[in-house]
């Protein structure tokens, strides 16, 4: 009898065991599987961080597509021509120039300019009266005191001497001038002007002479709606600012306003006769 319990026991000790085996069997199991699936799920985020990053990237070189020029500092084209060669192009602007604002607005903000200057130039934005030293072509250019504003000696160098703005400077591929053009360019004139000096015609006629021929691809409409939106702005300014200078020049004629003395026409005395005695 003994032997039997002895005996039952045991195969009831081996099937607690078999059973605490297999559980503890199926939990590693179970763990693994979820550990495989946190790791297929941090593998899964890593995906879409890298292709958002990727999409953000894409966007931006769309951006540059769409108006956005790659304008780079002066002291770093010396760096950036070594590794690729490329013509340079340099806006020589001030900060009270209205015009160079407009050509901002109107020319460098085009898609169609702002990828050729993108594909084929280094874009130079140079602030023609800074007071800060500049370091080109191992030269240091400072700040010159003259006129009403000053100038720097470099923008001097780069606009032959004419210091007008908005000017347009280019340099080849060796930061030799090829020449300066000054004044406002609409985006239809500053398509012939890149071409003419990105194909080296500059070589071959003048820019007059050139643009004459040129056909840009940048349709006329856009300067059109262009010019009627900066019309529709400057008469709306002018409504704005138009009634409280009338009412000024009203003061002001009020208050000039001579009064002339009134000429009093002297009357006529009629002298009485006196009147004869009777005697």
């Amino acid at each position: 009898m003994k032997n039997i319990l002895i005996i039952l026991l045991g195969i009831i000790v081996m099937f607690i065991a078999c059973n605490n085996t297999s559980e503890s069997t199926e939990n590693k199991i179970a763990s693994k599987t979820e550990l495989e699936g946190k790791n297929k799920l941090v593998q899964k985020e890593k995906t879409i961080a890298t292709n958002n990053k990727l999409q953000k990237a894409s966007n931006k070189k769309e951006v540059v597509g769409n108006g956005k020029i790659n304008w780079v500092d002066i002291e770093e084209v010396e760096k950036l021509i070594k590794q690729q060669p490329k013509k340079i192009l340099i806006d020589a602007y001030t900060s009270w120039c209205g015009w160079c604002k407009r050509m901002d607005k109107n020319t460098f903000e085009n898609p169609t300019i702002a990828k050729y200057v993108n594909d084929n130039f280094y874009a130079v934005k140079l602030n023609a009266e800074s007071k800060e030293s500049i370091n080109f072509k191992g030269k240091n250019y400072e700040f010159v005191k003259g006129g009403r504003r000053g100038y720097n000696a470099l923008a001097k160098e780069l606009l032959k001497g004419r210091m007008s703005y908005p000017t347009i400077s280019f340099l080849d591929e060796n930061l030799n001038l090829i020449n300066a053009f000054p004044g406002y360019k609409s985006p239809q004139k500053f398509d012939a002007l890149m071409n003419y000096i990105n194909e080296n015609e500059f070589q071959n006629v003048g820019f007059t002479q050139y643009k004459t021929s040129f056909k840009s691809e940048i349709p006329e409409e856009a300067k059109s709606t262009t010019s009627t939106k900066n019309n529709t702005n400057s008469k709306t300014e002018n409504k704005l600012i138009t009634k409280p200078q009338l009412k000024r020049k009203a003061n002001i004629k009020k208050q000039n306003k001579v009064v002339k003395p009134k000429l009093v026409k002297p009357q006529n005395k009629v002298l009485k006769k006196p009147a004869n005695k009777e005697m």
